[in-house]
């Protein structure tokens, strides 16, 4: 991998991440926590599990999601270990780039600019966002403990 390709993927993580945070805020403002936004990555970037995700609306979306396509939570604790340094650098980027922000009090994390809109990039790349967009609404209506439970996560 060169030097731009690894800019290329942390921007493209970043914005993956600053998209699902703001979808999350959009559904409750008290921010998207830490630990469910370390699922993202491991989803969205999983070309398969992106397209599932885009392939279903509603808020009860990722009931069925989890339901029809059960090899999406299938080592994703090891996957989110195995993203963290990734996910961390995006997250890193994010924030220096103020489309996230971290709740000085709270810690979760809240939307910040909008910079990153979802139809932006190739097709590929408006897939990813597109995917990041719903998981992030719907992990917020759903709410953190059932998301975890939907997902296998112990967290």
């Amino acid at each position: 991998m060169t030097p731009a390709d690894l800019v290329q993927n942390d921007g493209l993580s970043a914005a993956i991440l600053a998209q699902a945070v703001h979808s999350f805020a959009a559904r409750d403002s008290r921010g998207m926590p830490l630990l469910i936004s370390l699922s993202v990555l491991p989803l969205v970037l999983h070309a398969r599990t992106a397209e599932k995700v885009n392939k279903r609306r509603g808020d009860g979306a990722l009931y069925r999601v989890a339901e029809e396509t059960p090899r999406i939570s299938a080592n994703l604790e090891h996957r989110i270990h195995s993203m963290l340094g990734q996910t961390f650098d995006a997250l890193n980027l994010a924030l220096a780039a103020g489309a996230v922000i971290v709740d000085a009090e709270t810690k979760q994390l809240l939307a910040g600019e909008d910079l990153f809109p979802p139809d932006s990039g190739s097709p590929e790349v408006r897939v990813k966002l597109r995917a990041a967009a719903r998981l992030g609404s719907w992990f917020a209506v759903v709410g953190v403990p059932q998301t975890c439970a939907l997902l296998n996560l112990r967290m």
